[in-house]
């Protein structure tokens, strides 16, 4: 794809290179890793001044840094109301920091998304409650939502109940005026939403709902869970059983069916074109793994790999990184360009999390040890900021011939 040169050095004046990209790693609590490494550490102690460490490349600290997105699975509440002492979530003091910037994953695993049962119903939305209260005493400056959830996605009833802790939610964070996005996150066939026509459908729903002019909506868009639906659906299709896929999905599976960065593409720039993406979750993605260090194979070790994003990918069992991250670079200049009313402010936010759990067949291996995982952060972050500033000097190379000819 190619910019005009004009265009491309104005946006990257205006964002400030030095600022962008925001990347850095999921924080999960539920993580099985090292016990010496596990996710989170004492945040304020140990996770930040190692973060800044591996970090040490952008010198000026007046710049925002993205810490990671928090992901707490444990519960807060249990199931007869009672606070969970034992959540350490509660005992952490993150005082809100204009330069430090994290997002907040709402809770999968204290949750019934999707369940019909009165009281699930009820544990669902006081753990969330709870989440979001502590969001806020934090200052995070997103919210990701899951809108479905494993063994609740049978039939209508179980829709209407997903609907129903939803539209509570929303409620939820117009009354407590937050100013953090809430953004919609994408999962995995046959979950809900899973494909790009989903995703938008299920981002214009929320509007609809009480308390929603009163926030700023967006999307999560979770690389992993595109590739490995994309992979799911394509194999449904091949056994013969299209006739399991709603209507919606076989009216795009001509565009699934073609190469993974054609289908982001198209997610990015046809369905969700007028809708801001404001973060990006990426995996390493191989054959079943969704979730891998970024730039290793499940064979590495990430002990003795130089982990890097400059490599062969064989495109039919693993995602491009390469060209993932260009496409996300020309996404964020073609918004910004093309869409200028979903960049409220000069700077528009982009958060990448690089989510690097246990392999599920390689846990020797890929073990969640934080300097494994930071090395990760930090190649996706090194060639990010590489191509963009390729970009940006082809541009300025661009200029100087226009202005070569111009005196002509």
């Amino acid at each position: 794809m190619s910019y005009k040169y004009k265009e491309i050095k104005e946006i990257l004046s205006q964002l400030n290179i030095s600022r962008i990209p925001f990347i850095g790693p999921a924080l999960c609590d539920k993580a099985e890793g090292d016990e010496n490494y596990d996710i989170p550490a004492d945040l304020n102690r140990y996770y930040i001044p190692v973060y800044k460490k591996y970090l040490s490349s952008i010198e000026n600290e007046e710049y925002p840094f993205f810490f990671g997105e928090l992901q707490p699975e444990t519960e807060w509440v249990n199931f007869n109301g009672e606070i969970n002492k034992q959540n350490p979530w509660y005992k952490y003091y993150l005082k809100p920091d204009k330069n430090i910037h994290f997002g907040l994953h709402l809770s999968i695993k204290p949750a019934r998304v999707g369940s019909t049962d009165e009281k699930e119903i009820e544990y669902t939305l006081n753990n969330r409650y709870h989440e979001i209260d502590f969001g806020e005493r934090i200052g995070v400056k997103y919210y990701v939502l899951h809108i479905s959830q494993d063994n609740f996605i049978g039939t209508d009833a179980n829709y209407k109940a997903a609907v129903f802790v939803l539209k509570k939610t929303i409620e939820y964070l117009a009354a407590k005026k937050t100013s953090a996005y809430v953004l919609i996150e994408n999962i995995e066939y046959p979950k809900y939403p899973s494909t790009p026509q989903e995703l938008c459908w299920w981002v214009n729903k929320i509007k609809e709902f009480e308390g929603s002019d009163k926030l700023s909506f967006g999307v999560m868009l979770d690389v992993a869970h595109l590739w490995k639906s994309r992979g799911d659906i394509i194999r449904t299709i091949k056994e013969g059983n299209i006739g399991r896929l709603p209507d919606w999905i076989k009216e795009e599976k001509d565009i699934i069916f073609q190469p993974f960065h054609d289908l982001l593409n198209y997610t990015l720039k046809t369905r969700l074109s007028e809708i801001p993406v404001i973060g990006f979750q990426i995996g390493g993605c191989y054959g079943v793994e969704t979730h891998l260090i970024p730039g290793m194979r499940v064979d590495d070790d990430p002990e003795l790999t130089d982990i890097s994003i400059r490599r062969f990918y064989d495109e039919n069992i693993e995602m491009n990184l390469k060209t993932t991250i260009k496409n996300i670079v020309q996404y964020y200049f073609d918004s910004f360009r093309n869409y200028p009313s979903l960049n409220k402010t000069v700077h528009r936010p982009l958060y990448i999390v690089t989510e690097s759990y246990i392999s599920k067949q390689h846990s020797e291996k890929h073990s969640l040890r934080y300097p494994n995982v930071l090395k990760g952060v930090k190649a996706i972050r090194d060639y990010l900021v590489q191509y963009m500033e390729k970009l940006d000097y082809k541009s300025r190379a661009r200029a100087r011939v226009y202005e070569y000819f111009k005196k002509r």
